[in-house]
Protein backbone atom coordinates (compact mmCIF):
# COMPACT_ATOMS: atom_id res chain seq x y z
CA UNK A 1 0.00 0.00 0.00
CA UNK A 2 2.67 2.53 -1.27
CA UNK A 3 2.45 5.88 -3.40
CA UNK A 4 5.44 7.50 -4.55
CA UNK A 5 4.61 11.11 -6.70
CA UNK A 6 8.15 12.16 -6.73
CA UNK A 7 10.85 11.71 -9.21
CA UNK A 8 13.02 8.53 -9.08
CA UNK A 9 17.00 8.64 -10.23
CA UNK A 10 19.41 5.84 -10.67
CA UNK A 11 21.60 3.43 -12.76
CA UNK A 12 20.51 0.14 -12.35
CA UNK A 13 17.38 -1.61 -10.89
CA UNK A 14 15.28 1.60 -10.53
CA UNK A 15 11.81 1.27 -9.42
CA UNK A 16 8.89 4.02 -8.67
CA UNK A 17 8.19 1.41 -5.53
CA UNK A 18 11.10 -1.10 -5.33
CA UNK A 19 14.05 -0.60 -7.04
CA UNK A 20 15.12 -4.40 -7.18
CA UNK A 21 12.86 -7.16 -5.61
CA UNK A 22 14.44 -10.51 -4.25
CA UNK A 23 12.17 -13.42 -3.33
CA UNK A 24 11.76 -14.19 -0.19
CA UNK A 25 12.39 -17.17 1.12
CA UNK A 26 11.86 -18.66 4.71
CA UNK A 27 14.46 -20.83 5.23
CA UNK A 28 15.47 -22.81 8.46
CA UNK A 29 18.35 -25.08 9.30
CA UNK A 30 17.88 -28.76 9.71
CA UNK A 31 19.13 -30.62 12.53
CA UNK A 32 21.61 -32.30 10.59
CA UNK A 33 22.70 -29.23 8.38
CA UNK A 34 23.69 -27.79 11.88
CA UNK A 35 25.43 -30.56 13.14
CA UNK A 36 27.68 -30.66 9.80
CA UNK A 37 28.74 -27.15 10.51
CA UNK A 38 29.14 -27.64 13.93
CA UNK A 39 32.04 -30.49 13.14
CA UNK A 40 33.55 -28.21 11.05
CA UNK A 41 34.09 -25.31 12.93
CA UNK A 42 34.96 -28.44 16.18
CA UNK A 43 37.60 -29.40 14.03
CA UNK A 44 38.86 -25.95 13.00
CA UNK A 45 38.65 -24.70 16.85
CA UNK A 46 41.36 -28.60 17.22
CA UNK A 47 43.83 -26.98 14.26
CA UNK A 48 43.76 -23.49 16.32
CA UNK A 49 44.77 -25.86 19.24
CA UNK A 50 47.65 -27.54 17.19
CA UNK A 51 48.69 -23.85 16.35
CA UNK A 52 48.44 -22.38 20.09
CA UNK A 53 50.63 -25.64 20.80
CA UNK A 54 53.27 -25.36 18.29
CA UNK A 55 57.07 -25.27 19.45
CA UNK A 56 57.45 -21.72 18.11
CA UNK A 57 54.67 -19.47 18.89
CA UNK A 58 55.61 -17.09 16.37
CA UNK A 59 54.76 -13.12 15.99
CA UNK A 60 52.99 -10.75 19.08
CA UNK A 61 51.19 -10.31 15.55
CA UNK A 62 50.56 -13.46 14.73
CA UNK A 63 49.39 -14.29 18.33
CA UNK A 64 46.92 -11.56 18.24
CA UNK A 65 45.17 -12.90 15.21
CA UNK A 66 45.08 -16.21 16.71
CA UNK A 67 43.14 -15.28 19.70
CA UNK A 68 40.69 -12.83 17.29
CA UNK A 69 40.28 -15.97 15.62
CA UNK A 70 39.36 -18.03 18.65
CA UNK A 71 36.48 -14.94 19.80
CA UNK A 72 34.92 -15.46 16.38
CA UNK A 73 34.68 -19.48 16.65
CA UNK A 74 32.78 -18.83 20.13
CA UNK A 75 30.79 -16.41 18.34
CA UNK A 76 29.65 -19.44 15.51
CA UNK A 77 29.72 -21.90 17.92
CA UNK A 78 26.95 -19.73 20.54
CA UNK A 79 25.05 -19.08 16.87
CA UNK A 80 24.84 -22.67 15.92
CA UNK A 81 23.44 -23.33 19.43
CA UNK A 82 20.68 -20.56 19.09
CA UNK A 83 20.13 -22.28 15.87
CA UNK A 84 19.70 -25.40 16.98
CA UNK A 85 17.29 -24.19 19.72
CA UNK A 86 15.09 -21.89 17.56
CA UNK A 87 15.51 -23.43 14.12
CA UNK A 88 12.68 -21.12 12.70
CA UNK A 89 14.55 -17.74 14.26
CA UNK A 90 13.89 -15.59 10.90
CA UNK A 91 17.82 -13.51 11.58
CA UNK A 92 19.64 -16.91 12.91
CA UNK A 93 20.83 -17.53 8.88
CA UNK A 94 21.92 -14.14 8.05
CA UNK A 95 24.02 -13.77 11.39
CA UNK A 96 25.59 -17.25 10.98
CA UNK A 97 26.26 -16.16 7.36
CA UNK A 98 28.00 -12.99 8.34
CA UNK A 99 30.12 -14.26 11.23
CA UNK A 100 31.20 -17.27 8.71
CA UNK A 101 32.14 -14.29 6.93
CA UNK A 102 34.03 -12.74 9.22
CA UNK A 103 35.83 -16.10 10.34
CA UNK A 104 37.21 -16.89 6.72
CA UNK A 105 38.64 -13.36 6.40
CA UNK A 106 40.49 -13.41 9.54
CA UNK A 107 41.75 -16.61 9.18
CA UNK A 108 42.79 -15.22 5.26
CA UNK A 109 45.28 -12.63 6.82
CA UNK A 110 46.33 -15.40 9.10
CA UNK A 111 47.75 -17.36 6.36
CA UNK A 112 48.96 -13.80 4.77
CA UNK A 113 51.02 -13.30 8.14
CA UNK A 114 52.52 -16.62 8.98
CA UNK A 115 54.43 -16.57 5.91
CA UNK A 116 58.31 -16.90 6.88
CA UNK A 117 57.22 -18.16 10.12
CA UNK A 118 59.05 -21.56 11.43
CA UNK A 119 58.09 -25.01 9.73
CA UNK A 120 55.70 -26.04 12.69
CA UNK A 121 53.98 -23.46 12.26
CA UNK A 122 53.17 -23.39 8.33
CA UNK A 123 52.57 -27.19 8.76
CA UNK A 124 49.39 -26.30 11.00
CA UNK A 125 48.62 -23.01 8.89
CA UNK A 126 48.16 -25.73 5.81
CA UNK A 127 45.72 -27.98 8.20
CA UNK A 128 43.52 -24.87 8.71
CA UNK A 129 43.32 -23.21 5.35
CA UNK A 130 42.02 -26.88 4.61
CA UNK A 131 39.70 -26.93 7.29
CA UNK A 132 38.36 -23.32 6.40
CA UNK A 133 37.99 -24.43 2.85
CA UNK A 134 35.95 -27.43 4.20
CA UNK A 135 33.92 -25.20 6.28
CA UNK A 136 33.24 -22.38 3.27
CA UNK A 137 31.70 -25.17 1.44
CA UNK A 138 29.66 -27.47 4.73
CA UNK A 139 27.91 -24.03 4.70
CA UNK A 140 26.95 -23.31 1.45
CA UNK A 141 25.95 -26.77 0.71
CA UNK A 142 23.21 -26.10 4.06
CA UNK A 143 22.09 -23.51 2.61
CA UNK A 144 21.06 -24.80 -0.43
CA UNK A 145 19.66 -27.68 1.05
CA UNK A 146 17.74 -25.16 3.34
CA UNK A 147 16.70 -23.14 0.41
CA UNK A 148 15.34 -26.31 -1.57
CA UNK A 149 13.63 -27.03 1.16
CA UNK A 150 11.79 -23.97 1.77
CA UNK A 151 11.02 -23.44 -1.70
CA UNK A 152 9.76 -27.23 -1.87
CA UNK A 153 6.67 -25.85 0.17
CA UNK A 154 5.42 -23.43 -2.56
CA UNK A 155 3.32 -24.88 -5.01
CA UNK A 156 3.71 -25.05 -9.04
CA UNK A 157 0.05 -24.03 -10.03
CA UNK A 158 -0.85 -20.79 -8.66
CA UNK A 159 -4.47 -20.40 -10.69
CA UNK A 160 -5.86 -22.13 -6.81
CA UNK A 161 -3.89 -19.79 -4.73
CA UNK A 162 -5.52 -16.96 -2.65
CA UNK A 163 -2.74 -13.93 -2.99
CA UNK A 164 -4.65 -12.13 -1.10
CA UNK A 165 -3.26 -14.43 2.36
CA UNK A 166 0.63 -13.71 0.76
CA UNK A 167 2.01 -11.75 3.37
CA UNK A 168 5.75 -11.69 2.52
CA UNK A 169 7.73 -11.16 -0.71
CA UNK A 170 4.83 -9.10 -1.95
CA UNK A 171 4.43 -5.59 -3.38
CA UNK A 172 0.50 -4.82 -3.20
CA UNK A 173 -1.87 -2.24 -4.31
CA UNK A 174 0.95 0.39 -4.81
CA UNK A 175 0.94 3.17 -7.28
CA UNK A 176 3.77 5.27 -8.75
CA UNK A 177 2.79 8.92 -9.96
CA UNK A 178 6.42 10.25 -10.54
CA UNK A 179 8.74 10.00 -13.70
CA UNK A 180 11.06 7.05 -13.43
CA UNK A 181 14.77 7.14 -15.14
CA UNK A 182 18.05 4.66 -14.92
CA UNK A 183 20.34 3.43 -17.16
CA UNK A 184 19.11 -0.58 -16.90
CA UNK A 185 16.60 -2.41 -15.62
CA UNK A 186 13.69 0.13 -15.15
CA UNK A 187 10.29 -0.20 -14.43
CA UNK A 188 7.12 1.94 -13.03
CA UNK A 189 6.71 -0.38 -9.83
CA UNK A 190 10.09 -2.44 -9.30
CA UNK A 191 13.15 -2.32 -11.93
CA UNK A 192 14.12 -5.92 -11.90
CA UNK A 193 12.61 -9.33 -10.18
CA UNK A 194 15.93 -11.51 -9.30
CA UNK A 195 18.38 -13.02 -7.14
CA UNK A 196 20.74 -10.69 -5.86
CA UNK A 197 24.86 -12.52 -6.17
CA UNK A 198 28.00 -11.27 -4.33
CA UNK A 199 29.14 -9.81 -7.63
CA UNK A 200 27.84 -6.86 -9.20
CA UNK A 201 28.36 -7.29 -12.92
CA UNK A 202 25.88 -4.88 -14.87
CA UNK A 203 23.70 -7.86 -14.50
CA UNK A 204 22.74 -9.91 -11.88
CA UNK A 205 20.39 -12.12 -13.57
CA UNK A 206 21.41 -15.52 -14.27
CA UNK A 207 21.04 -17.16 -17.75
CA UNK A 208 21.47 -20.68 -16.49
CA UNK A 209 18.06 -20.63 -14.94
CA UNK A 210 15.80 -23.21 -15.92
CA UNK A 211 12.82 -22.80 -16.15
CA UNK A 212 11.86 -25.33 -13.04
CA UNK A 213 14.11 -23.18 -11.05
CA UNK A 214 11.99 -20.03 -12.26
CA UNK A 215 8.63 -21.67 -11.30
CA UNK A 216 10.01 -22.44 -7.86
CA UNK A 217 10.14 -18.70 -6.97
CA UNK A 218 7.20 -17.96 -8.83
CA UNK A 219 4.83 -17.34 -5.07
CA UNK A 220 7.71 -15.95 -3.26
CA UNK A 221 7.76 -12.66 -5.32
CA UNK A 222 4.72 -11.04 -6.00
CA UNK A 223 3.81 -7.70 -7.40
CA UNK A 224 -0.37 -7.59 -7.03
CA UNK A 225 -2.67 -4.81 -7.87
CA UNK A 226 -0.20 -2.11 -8.40
CA UNK A 227 -0.20 0.82 -10.98
CA UNK A 228 2.25 3.34 -12.73
CA UNK A 229 0.44 6.18 -14.32
CA UNK A 230 4.06 8.18 -15.45
CA UNK A 231 6.60 8.29 -17.56
CA UNK A 232 9.61 5.27 -17.45
CA UNK A 233 12.42 5.52 -19.23
CA UNK A 234 15.59 4.38 -19.43
CA UNK A 235 18.71 4.93 -21.55
CA UNK A 236 19.15 1.13 -22.15
CA UNK A 237 17.66 -2.41 -22.42
CA UNK A 238 14.84 -3.50 -20.17
CA UNK A 239 12.04 -0.75 -19.25
CA UNK A 240 8.28 -1.65 -18.18
CA UNK A 241 5.47 -0.53 -16.96
CA UNK A 242 5.64 -2.11 -13.98
CA UNK A 243 9.04 -4.20 -13.92
CA UNK A 244 12.00 -3.41 -16.36
CA UNK A 245 13.42 -7.24 -16.29
CA UNK A 246 11.37 -10.00 -14.92
CA UNK A 247 13.67 -13.20 -13.95
CA UNK A 248 11.19 -14.92 -11.69
CA UNK A 249 8.08 -14.00 -9.23
CA UNK A 250 4.37 -13.39 -10.61
CA UNK A 251 2.96 -10.03 -11.92
CA UNK A 252 -1.42 -9.95 -11.43
CA UNK A 253 -3.64 -7.69 -11.57
CA UNK A 254 -1.50 -4.95 -12.33
CA UNK A 255 -2.41 -1.51 -14.76
CA UNK A 256 0.16 -0.20 -16.47
CA UNK A 257 -0.25 3.68 -18.27
CA UNK A 258 2.07 6.53 -18.86
CA UNK A 259 4.77 6.85 -21.62
CA UNK A 260 7.33 3.97 -21.59
CA UNK A 261 10.21 4.41 -23.54
CA UNK A 262 14.04 3.43 -23.83
CA UNK A 263 16.22 6.19 -25.46
CA UNK A 264 19.16 3.50 -26.99
CA UNK A 265 17.63 -0.45 -25.88
CA UNK A 266 15.68 -2.95 -26.38
CA UNK A 267 12.60 -5.02 -24.48
CA UNK A 268 10.31 -2.29 -23.57
CA UNK A 269 6.60 -3.06 -22.24
CA UNK A 270 3.53 -1.47 -20.98
CA UNK A 271 3.72 -4.80 -17.95
CA UNK A 272 7.31 -6.46 -18.20
CA UNK A 273 10.71 -5.46 -20.53
CA UNK A 274 11.28 -8.77 -20.39
CA UNK A 275 9.69 -11.83 -17.89
CA UNK A 276 11.12 -15.16 -17.47
CA UNK A 277 7.88 -16.26 -15.33
CA UNK A 278 4.66 -15.73 -15.00
CA UNK A 279 2.21 -12.04 -15.85
CA UNK A 280 -1.38 -12.38 -15.56
CA UNK A 281 -4.49 -10.59 -15.44
CA UNK A 282 -3.15 -6.94 -16.45
CA UNK A 283 -4.24 -4.07 -18.77
CA UNK A 284 -1.70 -1.85 -20.42
CA UNK A 285 -2.87 1.72 -22.14
CA UNK A 286 0.11 3.40 -22.76
CA UNK A 287 2.82 5.13 -25.44
CA UNK A 288 5.81 2.82 -26.20
CA UNK A 289 9.11 3.12 -27.94
CA UNK A 290 12.66 1.53 -28.10
CA UNK A 291 14.78 -0.25 -30.66
CA UNK A 292 13.59 -3.62 -30.68
CA UNK A 293 11.30 -6.05 -28.98
CA UNK A 294 7.92 -3.19 -27.98
CA UNK A 295 5.19 -5.12 -26.52
CA UNK A 296 1.97 -3.67 -25.12
CA UNK A 297 2.21 -6.22 -22.08
CA UNK A 298 5.59 -7.34 -22.79
CA UNK A 299 8.55 -6.94 -25.03
CA UNK A 300 9.43 -10.40 -24.30
CA UNK A 301 8.96 -13.54 -23.13
CA UNK A 302 11.63 -16.52 -23.00
CA UNK A 303 11.47 -20.29 -24.38
CA UNK A 304 14.02 -22.87 -23.10
CA UNK A 305 15.28 -24.50 -26.34
CA UNK A 306 16.39 -27.70 -24.56
CA UNK A 307 12.63 -28.15 -22.95
CA UNK A 308 10.11 -25.94 -24.47
CA UNK A 309 9.50 -24.63 -21.08
CA UNK A 310 8.23 -21.05 -21.40
CA UNK A 311 7.50 -17.97 -19.83
CA UNK A 312 3.57 -17.11 -19.55
CA UNK A 313 1.88 -14.33 -20.55
CA UNK A 314 -2.39 -14.81 -19.78
CA UNK A 315 -5.40 -12.87 -19.48
CA UNK A 316 -3.80 -9.69 -20.38
CA UNK A 317 -5.56 -6.79 -22.27
CA UNK A 318 -3.77 -3.44 -23.97
CA UNK A 319 -4.78 -0.64 -25.84
CA UNK A 320 -1.18 0.76 -26.62
CA UNK A 321 0.70 2.79 -29.07
CA UNK A 322 4.00 1.87 -30.21
CA UNK A 323 5.46 5.23 -31.27
CA UNK A 324 9.06 4.10 -32.20
CA UNK A 325 10.96 0.86 -32.53
CA UNK A 326 12.66 -0.66 -35.43
CA UNK A 327 11.59 -4.34 -35.35
CA UNK A 328 9.56 -6.59 -33.09
CA UNK A 329 6.68 -4.86 -31.91
CA UNK A 330 3.26 -5.72 -30.77
CA UNK A 331 -0.15 -4.93 -29.23
CA UNK A 332 0.73 -7.82 -26.81
CA UNK A 333 4.30 -8.13 -27.54
CA UNK A 334 7.16 -7.46 -29.79
CA UNK A 335 8.33 -11.39 -30.58
CA UNK A 336 6.71 -14.66 -30.26
CA UNK A 337 8.85 -16.09 -27.38
CA UNK A 338 7.04 -17.50 -24.25
CA UNK A 339 3.31 -18.93 -23.79
CA UNK A 340 0.77 -16.41 -24.36
CA UNK A 341 -3.02 -17.17 -23.34
CA UNK A 342 -5.89 -15.24 -24.08
CA UNK A 343 -4.41 -11.93 -24.37
CA UNK A 344 -6.49 -9.44 -26.68
CA UNK A 345 -5.65 -5.93 -27.78
CA UNK A 346 -7.76 -2.87 -29.48
CA UNK A 347 -5.54 -1.34 -32.56
CA UNK A 348 -6.48 -0.33 -35.76
CA UNK A 349 -2.66 -0.08 -36.77
CA UNK A 350 -0.75 -2.71 -34.70
CA UNK A 351 -0.38 -6.94 -34.73
CA UNK A 352 -0.71 -8.95 -31.77
CA UNK A 353 2.82 -10.23 -31.63
CA UNK A 354 5.38 -9.01 -34.29
CA UNK A 355 3.62 -9.18 -37.62
CA UNK A 356 0.64 -11.76 -36.33
CA UNK A 357 -2.27 -11.77 -34.91
CA UNK A 358 -2.69 -15.21 -33.20
CA UNK A 359 -6.84 -16.34 -31.93
CA UNK A 360 -6.84 -17.40 -28.40
CA UNK A 361 -3.42 -16.13 -28.04
CA UNK A 362 -3.13 -12.39 -29.16
CA UNK A 363 -5.90 -11.28 -30.83
CA UNK A 364 -7.57 -8.40 -31.76
CA UNK A 365 -10.90 -7.56 -30.05
CA UNK A 366 -13.33 -3.77 -31.06
CA UNK A 367 -13.32 -1.30 -28.40
CA UNK A 368 -17.05 -2.08 -27.38
CA UNK A 369 -16.07 -5.69 -26.77
CA UNK A 370 -13.25 -4.08 -24.55
CA UNK A 371 -16.08 -2.28 -22.48
CA UNK A 372 -17.19 -5.58 -21.51
CA UNK A 373 -14.50 -7.10 -20.30
CA UNK A 374 -14.79 -8.20 -16.39
CA UNK A 375 -12.83 -5.75 -14.12
CA UNK A 376 -11.70 -2.93 -16.71
CA UNK A 377 -10.17 -0.64 -15.34
CA UNK A 378 -12.24 3.30 -15.38
CA UNK A 379 -9.12 4.58 -17.02
CA UNK A 380 -9.98 2.94 -20.10
CA UNK A 381 -13.35 4.46 -20.64
CA UNK A 382 -12.21 8.23 -21.30
CA UNK A 383 -8.94 9.07 -22.98
CA UNK A 384 -7.20 12.57 -22.42
CA UNK A 385 -6.39 15.38 -25.20
CA UNK A 386 -3.26 17.17 -23.37
CA UNK A 387 -1.40 20.19 -24.94
CA UNK A 388 2.08 21.14 -24.19
CA UNK A 389 4.14 24.30 -24.59
CA UNK A 390 8.17 23.05 -23.60
CA UNK A 391 6.77 21.00 -20.27
CA UNK A 392 4.21 22.80 -19.64
CA UNK A 393 0.64 21.76 -20.08
CA UNK A 394 -1.32 24.44 -21.28
CA UNK A 395 -4.92 22.70 -21.63
CA UNK A 396 -5.96 19.05 -21.57
CA UNK A 397 -9.59 18.05 -21.84
CA UNK A 398 -11.22 13.83 -21.75
CA UNK A 399 -12.67 12.68 -24.61
CA UNK A 400 -14.69 9.43 -25.58
CA UNK A 401 -12.61 6.36 -28.11
CA UNK A 402 -13.25 7.68 -31.52
CA UNK A 403 -14.05 10.82 -30.80
CA UNK A 404 -13.09 14.49 -33.12
CA UNK A 405 -12.40 17.97 -32.46
CA UNK A 406 -12.38 20.58 -34.64
CA UNK A 407 -9.78 23.92 -34.84
CA UNK A 408 -11.46 25.98 -32.03
CA UNK A 409 -9.79 23.31 -29.71
CA UNK A 410 -6.38 24.76 -30.06
CA UNK A 411 -5.30 26.55 -27.55
CA UNK A 412 -3.33 29.98 -28.29
CA UNK A 413 0.53 29.68 -28.85
CA UNK A 414 3.06 31.66 -27.13
CA UNK A 415 3.94 34.90 -29.30
CA UNK A 416 7.28 35.40 -28.13
CA UNK A 417 8.89 32.74 -29.30
CA UNK A 418 12.01 33.03 -31.24
CA UNK A 419 11.21 31.99 -34.70
CA UNK A 420 8.05 30.64 -36.03
CA UNK A 421 5.83 28.37 -33.76
CA UNK A 422 3.22 25.42 -34.63
CA UNK A 423 1.37 22.55 -32.98
CA UNK A 424 2.91 19.30 -33.99
CA UNK A 425 -0.48 17.96 -35.13
CA UNK A 426 -2.73 19.52 -37.35
CA UNK A 427 -5.75 17.34 -37.57
CA UNK A 428 -7.25 15.70 -34.48
CA UNK A 429 -10.02 13.33 -35.90
CA UNK A 430 -11.35 10.15 -34.64
CA UNK A 431 -8.91 9.74 -31.87
CA UNK A 432 -8.47 6.35 -29.80
CA UNK A 433 -5.67 6.68 -27.60
CA UNK A 434 -4.36 9.38 -25.19
CA UNK A 435 -3.24 12.25 -27.27
CA UNK A 436 -0.45 14.44 -26.65
CA UNK A 437 -0.05 18.05 -28.91
CA UNK A 438 3.34 19.63 -28.05
CA UNK A 439 4.43 23.22 -29.59
CA UNK A 440 7.13 22.95 -32.32
CA UNK A 441 9.45 25.76 -33.14
CA UNK A 442 11.70 26.32 -36.26
CA UNK A 443 13.93 29.14 -36.77
CA UNK A 444 13.16 31.94 -39.72
CA UNK A 445 15.47 31.56 -42.49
Amino acid sequence: DCTNNGEVYGRKDVGGIVGQMEPYINMKLSESGIGKIGQEVKALGIAMEELENSADTGSLTLQKRVQRIRTYLGEVETTLKDAAQNPTESNVIPQLQAEINILTKQLELLGRESIGSAAAIGNNIKGITSRTKSLSETFENVMQEAENLALSDFVADISDVNLEDATLGKVTKSTNGGRVYGDINVGGITGTISLEYDLDPEDDLTADFSMKERRRYELTSIIYRCENTAMVSAKKDYVGGVCGRMDLGLITDCEGYGTIYSESGDYVGGIAGITGSTGQDSFAKCSLAGKNYIGGIVGSGITEDATGESSTVRWCYSLVDVTGAQQFWGAIAGVNTGDYLECYFVSDELPGINRTSYAEKAAPITYDELLNVSGLPEEFKTFTLTFVVGDEVVYATTFEYGESFDEDIFPELPKDAVGSVHWDTAELQNLKKDTVVRAAYSNYL
